[in-house]
């Protein structure tokens, strides 16, 4: 998990250089418990999970206050 949080941070830092006012949206395989784990760490909260191709991904929105949907209250 170090180096995938290193480079999403790294992303991050950018993304928010960038383009400030957009919101940073995450989405992982319900399934995936190390990205969704990755995606806490970072700040993301869980906003959503649906069912799509027989697999259920997840959508997550960062903490900045990115309004994109209800918070659920956890990942899994």
């Amino acid at each position: 998990m170090g180096l995938a949080f290193e480079a999403a941070t790294a992303l991050l830092r950018a993304a928010a250089d960038e383009l400030p006012d957009q919101p940073v949206l995450v989405v992982t395989l319900t399934a995936d418990e190390r990205s969704l784990e990755v995606a806490t760490r970072l700040g993301f909260q869980c906003v959503a999970s649906f069912e799509a191709h027989t697999t259920e991904p997840t959508l997550a929105a960062e903490g900045r206050g990115a309004d994109v949907g209800r918070e659920a209250d956890s990942w899994l």
